[in-house]
């Protein structure tokens, strides 16, 4: 084997290396949720009120606001009501379970709105986007809230690291089952979003 051969040799194994190395890395965000920080100043999450849906029923409508420097990801955590005897919150969780029934509307910098359901989407704002959403209301009797886990998309080492496996979780998905959807792995700062309380 000549030095040519071995340095390309070397050169492949190395790329074999990083490229099962970045595949192997969490995607989307990390599953262990480690405590988030207090929201950052001037991420805004808001109620507009309860509204009647034709076909649908009653809906809660919010916005939220991203002002942060980085796109971040926000996804319903729980669901709390007050229970009336002990004057206490109940906490239900809402992860992975389905959101058929959200509604969702993202207006993004380019003044560009979209509308579907929160499946269709996910729930990722880019900097300087807005979003309305409207949430099916599950509890009538008791005053509620619901609570947001954030995680923006991480910068420096680890944002080039994310972007570099988000680009080769492309291609290879490309390569092996034609076009698909485009991957974000958010990573960076995590945080907490609660709606105001809801009255019953």
């Amino acid at each position: 084997m000549n030095n040519r051969t071995k340095t390309i040799s070397l050169a492949l194994a190395v790329l074999a290396v990083l490229v099962v190395g970045l595949l192997l890395l969490p995607r989307r965000y990390s599953a262990s949720k480690p405590v988030p920080a207090p929201a950052p100043t001037g991420v805004l999450l808001s109620f507009h009120g309860l509204t009647n849906l034709p076909l649908r029923g009653l809906y809660a409508l919010f916005s939220v606001t991203n002002a942060g420097p980085q796109r971040a990801s926000f996804d319903p955590d729980s669901l709390a009501y007050r229970d009336s005897q002990t004057q206490t919150w109940v906490t239900n969780s809402l992860r992975n379970q389905r959101r058929d029934g959200w509604l969702y509307w993202r207006h993004d910098p380019d003044g560009l709105v979209r509308l579907g359901s929160w499946d269709d989407f996910g729930g990722d704002l880019l900097p300087a986007a807005s979003a309305t959403f409207a949430a099916p209301v599950l509890v009538s009797n008791a005053p509620w809230r619901l609570s947001f886990y954030c995680v923006d998309q991480a910068v420096g080492v680890q944002g080039l690291v994310d972007r570099s496996g988000d680009l080769l979780q492309h291609v290879s998905g490309v390569i092996t089952s034609g076009p698909a959807g485009s991957q974000t792995t958010f990573s960076g700062r995590r945080y907490y979003l609660v709606t105001p309380e809801i009255p019953k």
